[in-house]
């Protein structure tokens, strides 16, 4: 029987290294009762913010407790994540929260305060060489000013962050730790326990009995429990259209939007494309099932190789260096950041038992960044490494090159270096492969690519934006709705071909991303963004690659869509669009020409 290994059965070189973090659990202890003692420093500048040295101080005073702040908070959560099971790492992470919520309470009145000030005294500041490390900071109060409550109010708001975070908290609590998938039978007949990592590993597995199963054996257990779900993702919504209604936002989704400086038209550019793109995606499903040869086609049958045996065994060793050598056109530099992420132990690399789900990278200004992994040996968990690379890598240039205050890049951006590492590594494999074969295989691993993250998720934000929707017209929202509005959903996207069976309505329910609201999008503007670039640096090599580097060292000192513009993207147009869509229909065309 093939079990999922305890934490200490895996060896230290797989683990990340937390030391640059934070030493150890004692370590924590000692500074997080230093920065909650320094909480009161911000305190002591209220009511003088009108005098620029008195602002000036303040703003530095911020930097200091959050520089101390974020090192522990990312060891708090990492340490958490490495068994969600373990009481000390959850105790620790709300340690961490509950001084952050302390600290956005002392600090609350810096908004309100900073707002009353002229437009004309905050723009002198922008202009001034000693306000320069927070000229984005000073922008940002200027344009929050209508949306920035009283004192008082915004205090209240401040001493409600934990519980508005509560949500995503339970159904990661339940989604990691309290449920249970139990045993099935592999490909060999081998009983295995099923969890989230194993089952991404059957949905590819060429047995379709063991698909069928792993689909049908998570749902059931998603059912079981599909009003609670329904209710925990209720209060998420809710949550975000009562803030954005308090803040004087018409929508939750147009808050979201403001808070990042993007415009509505790259949403209603991006949906409005993706569907006249749907026929194409239809036309996938269907040349999907001639090709394996099925009567009818499943939902657990979309993310299997068409080509038979087809699938590669990469060990994690080998799969770094093939991401490695893909990553060459990024320059010498780039490369051997990666060989530094890999032998000083950046990255946490297999499941274990209690782990947390998915894969991430997480980072602190001062501190290299970190990758949490769930490493399976196929092509798609070889794609995560050099996913999340790409997070890993923008962040270590932007805080390189960015002063702490402007380091920090917005999440529309942060999936554009992600996707960019995943299009080149797929080109390079597509490119050094004479096998017709391996060829297949890598197309069809490259329409997968853009229907799992652009088509999907696209899908997936037009659910948030129904979901949203509804709560602000005051109907009431229910697991029926939930499912009811996702089949159709499914049913749009998919077309008529697949099988829409009991089970996929029930899809939402199993959805972590959900409770970043807004954020599932960006996923899929920034697959269209990093075709552009992708192709780009393919094409034009040096002088684009300065380009892009420009782009990821920028941080956050221009809006994001602007940042885009560095590397030759404006999604304010249809361009990009239409460039992704091209790129996919012709890769299905080079696809069919092989078969």
């Amino acid at each position: 029987m093939s079990k999922i290994l305890k934490r200490e059965d895996i060896d230290n070189k797989y683990k990340w290294d937390l030391a640059p973090l934070c030493a150890d659990d004692t370590q924590f202890e000692k500074e997080i009762a230093e920065v909650l003692k320094l909480i009161p420093k911000i305190e002591a500048f209220k009511g003088t913010l009108g005098d620029r040295v008195s602002l000036l101080k303040c703003f530095k005073t911020e930097g200091e407790i959050m520089l101390k702040f974020e090192k522990l908070y990312c060891y708090a959560q990492q340490k958490s994540d490495e068994n969600t099971a373990d009481n000390t790492g959850l105790v620790n992470s709300d340690k961490a929260s509950n001084v952050y919520s302390k600290y956005c309470v002392a600090s609350s009145y810096i908004m309100p305060e900073i707002s009353k000030l002229e437009d004309k005294y905050l723009e002198d500041l922008i202009l001034d060489s000693e306000f320069a490390d927070y000229d984005v900071s000073l922008k940002s109060y200027i344009r929050h000013k209508k949306h920035t409550l009283t004192e008082k109010e915004e205090a209240l708001l401040a001493n409600g962050s934990e519980v508005f975070g509560g949500f995503s908290d339970i159904f990661n609590m339940l989604n990691n730790a309290d449920m249970k998938f139990g045993e099935m039978a592999d490909e060999n007949g081998e009983m295995v326990e099923l969890s989230h990592s194993k089952y991404g590993y059957f949905m590819t597995s060429d047995n379709r009995e063991v698909r069928k199963n792993a689909y049908e054996k998570m749902y059931d257990e998603y059912k079981k429990l599909l009003r609670t779900i329904a209710q925990t993702y209720t209060g998420n919504v809710k949550k975000d259209v009562f803030v954005a209604k308090v803040r004087g936002f018409d929508s939750a989704l147009e808050r979201s939007m403001f808070n990042e400086e993007v415009s509505p038209v790259v949403y209603e550019n991006l949906l409005a494309n993706v569907e006249k793109a749907l026929p194409v995606l239809h036309d996938y499903v269907a040349f999907r099932k001639k090709v394996m040869n099925l009567d009818e086609i499943h939902f657990y049958d979309l993310y299997v190789a068409m080509v038979e045996n087809s699938e590669m065994k990469l060990p994690y060793e080998k799969a770094y260096e093939l991401m490695k050598k893909a990553l060459k056109p990024l320059g010498e530099d780039y490369v051997n950041t990666l060989t530094e992420a890999y032998e000083d132990r950046w990255i946490d690399v297999y499941n274990n038992v209690g782990k947390r789900s998915g894969a991430y990278s997480n980072s602190a200004f001062g501190v290299h960044p970190y990758v949490l992994l769930n490493y399976e040996e196929n092509l798609d968990n070889m794609f995560t490494v050099a996913h999340e690379m790409g997070h890993a890598m923008h962040s270590y240039y932007s805080n390189n090159t960015q002063p702490y205050e402007k380091a920090g890049y917005t999440i529309f951006v942060a999936e554009v270096a992600s996707t960019v590492n995943e299009v080149l590594l797929l080109r390079y494999l597509i490119d050094n492969t004479t096998d017709v074969n391996e060829k297949k295989f890598y197309l069809n691993h490259f329409l997968d690519m853009f229907r799992t993250t652009l088509f999907r998720q696209t899908m997936f934000a037009e659910f948030e934006y129904i979901t949203h929707d509804l709560c602000e017209q005051d109907i009431p929202l229910t697991s029926e709705l939930y499912s009811d509005a996702y089949e159709g959903l499914n049913m749009k996207y998919y077309g008529e071909e697949i099988v829409h069976d009991e089970y996929i309505k029930h899809e939402w329910a199993r959805i972590p991303h959900f409770y970043r609201s807004f954020y599932v999008y960006k996923y899929a503007t920034g697959i269209t963004s990093a075709i552009t670039i992708a192709y780009n640096i393919l094409e034009q090599g040096e002088p684009y690659v300065k380009k892009y580097r420009e782009f990821l060292s920028s941080g956050c000192t221009l809006a994001p869509t602007e940042l885009l513009k560095i590397a030759d993207v404006d999604l304010t147009t249809n361009a990009p669009f239409e460039n992704a869509m091209n790129v996919f229909e012709k890769a299905l065309n080079d696809l069919k020409n092989l078969f």
